[in-house]
């Protein structure tokens, strides 16, 4: 493994052309730590004289093919780049020959913007912490500069016959055949974007668990499945690089590694364990956080051979990753600063330290109290409001003291369905979240009675509004829809509201992910 310190570069010397990320990298950045994506960008460093040849792979990035770069190696960079008088950082993530005969080669580098803000984030000191302790977010580095969006989107033949979709899908709807194909493709949309999401996701994973030396996805998803006696998997595996980290309480005399051991052998250790007694795994190899790997050719051993289970014991400080069992097809790992859950169909990277939620009940309440209300209807907003942010596939709520009317407009120009006034209080959460379930959002009153489903948000976009590609539809449309009301451009331009109330409101939107957003009328900042 090659160590190389960038220190000395001098950066005013290159040309620096910043790239952002493209959306789905951006959009699983902000679910790894939200609103991570506005301190990142990426760039190619091209340096002379510096030429090595190492293991390499058949990929590239687009923006290096475009440069005429072939691979040349992936590097282990304990150090990074980084100027003095900068507030920014200049991680390394891979290193390209350019062309050999001329000695050039290049970098492929993640530009952390407002270094002392990252590092407080993150509770780091350094960045070479970022380095050692997230992998995983390296990995999400490393493929999201590779990653090609041109994807084919090409829908299915079903979308040119309208009449054999209303047949097939549609045959109680009483939907015209123009809402039909919007209806399909949005839905059509939504489906590859999951599962581009999906394979990017196991992508980053695997790329990372491989670099760890730690099991793969199907070793912890068997585990997970197996039973003992009946009983579901709930135990617990602690891995440690060395023998001398482990705490030990009971030792086993036959030692062996996983890949010689019986899975259910495994699986009826599990059943002795628990948070404080956990099943001990050590590494055969010399690992650590920085150097992985002590013999460069180790990296392509097998992972479950490099492990060997010891005995059971207490967790410790020292521990180079754990991981948690939940049940069938259920695990939560953790290692480093990050931690990775599968919920049977999907995976989640994150940060120890980011926040379980983006948004404060505060944002709310400064929103009730400014246009009047009492506490009685804060209290029962939000009540309904904890019902409908379970909604696992987002949603979008509209509160708006000119509700009533809004609706009248909206939905008359077939942007919603327009129903009979409903008290939403009176409603059970199993109703609310079936009423939230369609795409567009619910448009309610401060009293929580509900006007219109499925509400798609109309705006105004002029040259002082800033939205965000790295958020998705339902964040820039409601972002949109508050500033106008925020700044009276409706009433000013288009005309659009009917009523001065509607100058009032607050729109919530609740991302797939569990993390909220919050815009208000009153504070159009709120977030």
């Amino acid at each position: 493994m090659i160590f190389v310190d960038w220190n000395n570069i001098n950066l005013d010397d290159m040309n620096l052309h910043e790239r952002n990320f493209e959306f789905l990298p951006l959009k699983i950045l902000d679910t790894y730590y939200p609103n991570l994506s506005k301190y990142l960008s990426w760039t190619f460093i091209i340096q002379q004289n510096d030429l090595y040849t190492v293991k390499g792979k058949d990929y590239l990035p687009k923006e290096a093919k475009k440069l005429g770069l072939s691979f040349s190696g992936e590097l282990t960079y304990y150090s990074y780049l980084n100027k003095d008088d900068s507030d920014s950082i200049y991680f390394p993530i891979e290193k390209y020959a350019v062309n050999f005969s001329l000695e050039l080669s290049a970098l492929s580098v993640v530009i952390i913007r407002n270094k002392s803000k990252f590092l407080s984030l993150f509770k780091f000191n350094y960045p070479a912490e970022l380095y050692v302790n997230c992998r995983f977010l390296i990995e999400l580095f490393r493929l999201g500069i590779e990653h090609n969006s041109n994807y084919d989107y090409k829908f299915p033949s079903d979308y040119y016959d309208t009449k054999k979709l209303r047949d097939k899908y549609y045959s109680d709807s009483g939907m015209s055949d123009s809402e039909i194909t919007r209806d399909y493709v949005l839905k059509y949309l939504e489906y590859k974007d999951t599962r581009m999401k999906s394979v990017f996701l196991s992508n980053v994973v695997s790329s990372a668990l491989t670099w760890l030396v730690l099991p793969q996805m199907s070793f912890f998803n068997a585990v997970a499945n197996s039973y003992y006696e009946g009983s579901e998997n709930h135990g617990f595996i602690e891995f440690y690089c060395n023998d001398d980290d482990v705490s030990q309480s009971v030792m086993f005399n036959e030692q062996a590694s996983i890949d010689m051991v019986d899975l259910k052998f495994i699986r009826k250790l599990l059943e002795m364990t628990s948070k404080k007694l956990r099943l001990l795994v050590v590494s055969k190899s010399k690992l650590d956080p920085v150097s992985q790997v002590e013999n460069t050719e180790d990296k392509y051993f097998d992972e479950l051979a490099n492990w060997v289970i010891t005995g059971l014991g207490t967790s410790t400080d020292e521990t180079y990753a754990s991981i948690e069992f939940l049940g069938p097809s259920k695990w939560v790992l953790t290692t480093g600063s990050e931690v990775l859950s599968f919920d049977g169909q999907n995976y989640l990277i994150h940060h120890k330290n980011a926040p379980t939620s983006q948004f404060d009940k505060s944002d709310i309440a400064l929103f009730f109290e400014a246009i009047g209300c009492d506490k009685r209807q804060y209290k029962d907003f939000l009540k309904v409001f904890n019902s409908i942010k379970k909604q696992k596939h987002g949603t979008m709520l509209i509160v708006s003291k000119g509700a009533k009317d809004e609706a009248e407009r909206l939905c008359n120009s077939n942007r919603g369905i327009k129903i009979e006034p409903i008290d939403c209080k009176l409603l059970s959460q199993s109703d609310l979240l079936q009423m939230t379930r369609i795409d567009g959002a619910m448009l309610i009153d401060p009293n929580c009675t509900c006007y219109a489903l499925g509400v798609i948000l109309d705006g105004f976009v002029e040259p002082t509004f800033e939205g965000d590609k790295g958020r998705g539809a339902r964040y820039n449309s409601a972002k949109l829809y508050i500033h106008n009301i925020t700044n009276d451009l409706a009433m000013g331009t288009i005309n659009y509201f009917t009523n001065k109330e509607s100058n009032h409101a607050m729109a919530i939107v609740i991302s797939e992910d569990g993390y909220i957003d919050v815009f208000t009328s009153e504070n159009e900042n709120l977030t």
